[in-house]
């Protein structure tokens, strides 16, 4: 549910970044947003519905994609940005300014274990156990 709303508020800012300003359709409203919602989950189901064919193909197309996106991405960032770094810069440069809210370098090493031992523990926990026979009584309680 928490991925579905993501893309529904992601879905929300590309219509109004795409609006021209000054439109008056309120792409962003609860309402709106309610109905994208909506929608990703009924396309999500039909999805589900489909045959292993079929979803292998569209997760195929997912990667692709993704890669594609991420090196576009990448390439973009580097052609407009205005002002570029060196890369020692950007790798042994750490900016621990008190307006930051960043106390230092161990802070942000624990935030970053924090986020992998909930992929770790988390999402992945779900996707191994449910594929095991009789998961209610072999996988953990989540």
């Amino acid at each position: 549910a928490g991925i579905v709303y993501t893309f529904a508020t992601t879905l929300a800012n590309v219509i109004l970044i795409a609006l021209s300003p000054g439109s008056t359709f309120p792409a962003a409203s609860p309402k709106m947003l309610l109905l994208y919602y909506g929608l990703t989950l009924l396309w999500a189901g039909v999805v589900n519905t489909c045959t292993v064919r079929v979803v292998s193909f569209l997760d195929g197309i997912s990667v692709a994609w993704h890669c594609l996106g991420t090196v576009v991405f990448a390439i973009m960032l580097l052609a407009v940005a205005p002002t570029r770094q060196s890369g020692s810069y950007v790798f042994r440069t750490f900016n621990a300014a008190e307006s930051s809210g960043v106390p230092g370098h161990a802070y942000v090493y624990l935030l970053g274990l924090l986020m992998s031992m909930f992929t770790l523990t988390g999402e992945a926990e779900v996707d191994i156990w449910s594929e095991k026979g009789f998961a209610r009584w072999t996988g953990s309680a989540v």
